[in-house]
This record gives C-alpha cells, sequence and structure tokens, in this order.
C-alpha cells in the first residue's frame, strides 16, 4: 500500500487529514495520524503553495491555473486567500491545487478555484483537495458553512461531495455561462437574536 502525506502546520495547528470514498482511484482506506493509505499512487497534500519554500509547485499551480481557467489565479490573489495543493510522489509534480480565503464575517471559508491536471483527472485527487479544505473549516470557530460558485458542469461533482445547490445565480460580466452558488453546512447555524 502507499500513502498519501500530509504536511501540519505549525505548532498547534490541526491539519485536515484527508479521507476519499472506496471508489476513488487514490481511495484513502486508513488514517493513521498525519498519513492516509491509499492504494495507487503516493500523493503529498502540501499546505501554503505561495510560500517560497514551494516556489516550484506555485509555478506549476500558475501553469495549470492558466490551462484551466484562462488566468493566473497565483498571481491574482489577494491578501487573506491560501493556495494548496497535491504533489505526485512518484516524479515530483503538482497534480492539483486548491485556492480559498476565511470569510469570519459570513461564518463561511469559501472555495475559490480547483484545479486538476488533464491526466491526473479522475483519479479522486480534486475530492481529496475539496475534502481537505472541509477539514480544516471544521476546525475554525468561527465557520459554519464552507461556499462556493460552481459552474454547471461541475455542479455534480460538488453535490456528490454534499454541496446543496441554491437558486441564487452568478452570471460572469466576461460571458461565461451561469454558475450556481453551492454550500455545505459543516456546523449548525446559530438562531440571531
Amino acid at each position: 500500500q502507499r500513502r498519501v502525506h500530509g504536511e501540519r502546520e505549525k505548532k498547534g495547528s490541526s491539519f485536515p487529514v484527508m479521507e476519499t470514498d472506496s471508489d476513488s482511484k487514490c481511495a484513502a482506506v486508513k488514517v493513521t495520524g498525519n498519513e492516509v493509505s491509499a492504494s495507487t499512487c503516493d500523493l503529498q497534500y502540501v499546505k501554503g503553495l505561495a510560500r517560497d519554500e514551494h516556489a516550484r509547485h506555485c509555478a506549476s499551480a500558475r501553469e495549470l491555473s492558466l490551462i484551466v481557467f484562462g488566468d493566473d489565479c497565483v498571481k491574482s490573489m489577494k491578501k487573506g486567500w491560501m493556495l494548496d495543493g497535491i504533489v505526485d510522489l512518484s516524479h515530483g509534480n503538482l497534480v492539483g491545487f486548491i485556492l480559498y480565503r476565511k470569510q469570519e464575517s459570513l461564518k463561511s471559508l469559501e472555495i475559490q478555484k480547483v484545479a486538476v491536471c488533464k491526466s491526473s483527472r479522475g483519479q479522486g485527487i480534486g475530492r481529496m483537495l475539496v475534502k481537505a479544505v472541509v477539514q480544516f473549516a471544521k476546525a475554525q470557530p468561527f465557520a459554519e458553512v464552507v461556499s462556493l460558485s460552481a459552474y454547471r458542469d461541475v455542479v455534480k461533482f460538488y453535490s456528490r461531495l454534499g454541496f446543496k445547490s441554491h437558486e441564487v445565480e452568478a452570471t460572469s460580466k466576461d460571458g461565461l455561462p451561469d454558475q450556481s452558488y453551492m454550500e455545505l453546512c459543516i456546523k449548525r447555524r446559530r438562531k440571531r437574536k
């Protein structure tokens, strides 16, 4: 068996341990401390790709962003955004990334972008990225939901992960297809007085 390795953030933090469904090619079958056993590949979850020590992977995230979204989401990252990724240890390359941020005033953690290399799609990489961020959100005292806007062709993907689509639809200014606002409730919302 091979392992999906997770890095811990600085002392005292609780890094999310990823657990995927058994139908995934990179399915995690056992969680032991910081490691998750996987069946078909050696992967490492890397937090903070925008930090200097991950410059090579950050450059790969930029390239992948240009291919998938047509823009460099790393270059346009604003303060407060976090960029994590998954690296395939067999060749040392980034195979996917996730861009997200805390929105404490909205009691939310917002996922902005998820991208997986074309050659690595269908192996559960996107699912692992989203689940890791959901676990991170659950550890945040303010967070009640994980939110995102999804293009119609990926709504089903997020629905399988428990996200619920809401009727609010956004149409981008540049004529891209409509998106659905989606949320995953991670804590019962407190009623406001």
